[in-house]
């Protein structure tokens, strides 16, 4: 048993203490106000105290200092300053903190990465109105290729067990999920004859021979080369399929709610055990209208409940894309991945309940991190199908280290083995068949 003494509660400190205390260490605590102190430590004499106070008088096990963050309603101006050597640190201020058992506001800094504080506070953002990571340091110098938080509350559990061995808890159990999303569900199959004689014409005037060979051979044999459903059906591994259905620009997939043939797919996916999810389209980030209308269309479809969601082109804006979700029904938001390496988003390797910093409250909306996109892997980090099968190994490695849940978004066009996606079906064969 945990006993944290504060000089008052709030819903930020309850929340990151109920992440690093519950979600990732399993263990009992009680957050006491310093004025209960003495009632507490008769009920747990053998507690570990954990000092959150700045009062020195108390006798603790662990002192961190309290910088004020947690206890705020209103947006801080300033980023902290971050250094990194044994695990991340944020210093919120110039403040020596020598007194104290570690010299930074761990728990304050919990919040500020879990929370993405950092997007509140100043919108930078790409070509495609995401969080620019390229724009933030905290993005940029990659310090999201660690679990932070998971490294916060392990350093928290082992300076305090060494002091009271009588502590307990449960380990999380290493876990591997796969996530797909389908934006071109067919490169041939269900599209109109007016597509098909455009893309004949587009390929004779650019002079693509093999895609005209590829053509002819669909309209010879019926076989589309995204079609790799059959194989997505056999993964025994814990699946969630994301169905963009809705087209509004160019980004956004030629197959939507109206085509037949993509009815059928939806509905064979419907009938498995998989997690159905909606793909909202590209600019339906910004509106709660266009997200419940997609997903009443697919919950149409698929003649089921639809609650989880990942944005397309993994595009969010806080905290209203997911306060829209939670408007229209939307529980589990799959949307956080980092864009431009592999790694950890919210600086979590395991699941986790949103906080909305303007409202001030933990929401019911759960987050479902992944730490790889096959995108990345290809455009990003420029990976040759052999060097990518090496960081892909590293990222599962790490993941596996801190007993995390290991969950990468794919593309059917990735498991096709067609155009450029040639050679790299087996660099993610060894996670479809585990």
């Amino acid at each position: 048993m945990f006993l944290i003494i504060v000089n008052e509660s709030s819903s930020r400190l309850e929340y990151i203490f109920d992440i690093l205390f519950e979600t990732i260490l399993h263990t009992q605590y009680e957050v006491v106000l310093k004025s209960s102190i003495s009632d507490a430590l008769e009920k747990y004499p053998n507690a570990s105290i954990i000092n959150y106070t700045n009062d020195f008088t108390i006798p603790a096990d662990l002192s961190i200092p309290n910088e004020g963050l947690l206890m705020e309603r209103e947006l801080r101006k300033n980023n902290p300053k971050l250094i990194k050597n044994d695990f991340l640190r944020l210093y919120f201020s110039e403040k020596e903190m020598n007194e104290y058992n570690i010299d930074f506001d761990l728990f304050s800094a919990a919040f500020y990465l879990i929370s993405e504080y950092v997007f509140y506070q100043e919108s930078k953002l790409d070509k495609h109105d995401r969080y620019d990571e390229e724009a933030y340091e905290l993005y940029h110098k990659r310090y999201y290729s660690e679990p932070v938080l998971h490294q916060y509350a392990e350093w928290i559990w082992n300076y305090c067990y060494a002091l009271k061995p009588n502590l307990t808890r449960i380990q999380n159990v290493f876990q591997q999920h796969i996530t797909i999303d389908i934006d071109h569900p067919y490169l041939y199959k269900g599209k109109s004859i007016g597509l098909h004689i455009a893309g004949f014409i587009k390929e004779c005037i650019t002079l693509n021979i093999t895609a005209i060979a590829s053509r002819f051979k669909y309209y010879r044999s019926g076989t589309d080369p995204f079609d790799v459903f059959d194989q997505i059906a056999d993964i025994k591994t814990p699946l969630a399929i994301f169905f963009l259905i809705d087209r509004h620009c160019k980004e956004d997939g030629r197959h939507t709610y109206h085509s037949e043939t993509y009815q059928e797919l939806i509905k064979r996916f419907s009938d498995h055990s998989c997690t159905i999810g909606i793909h909202p389209s590209y600019t339906a980030f910004q509106s709660e209208r266009m997200i419940r209308f997609e997903k009443t269309q697919l919950e149409f479809i698929s003649e089921d409940v639809i609650n989880a969601a990942r944005m397309h082109f993994l595009k969010y804006t806080l905290p209203k894309t997911r306060r829209s979700f939670l408007k229209s029904g939307i529980f589990n938001d799959y949307t956080s991945c980092p864009i431009h390496s592999w790694g950890y988003k919210n600086f979590m390797a395991v699941p986790f309940s949103w906080f909305d910093v303007l409202n001030n409250e933990k929401t019911d909306l759960i987050i479902y991190p992944s730490m790889l996109m096959d995108v990345t892997l290809k455009n990003y980090l420029k990976l040759s199908p052999v060097d990518a099968s090496i960081e892909l190994s590293k990222a599962i490695a790490n993941c596996k280290l801190h007993n995390g849940v290991f969950s990468i978004i794919l593309h059917n066009e990735s498991l096709s083995d067609y155009g450029e996606w040639k050679g790299w079906k087996k660099v993610f064969q060894g996670l479809l068949n585990s």
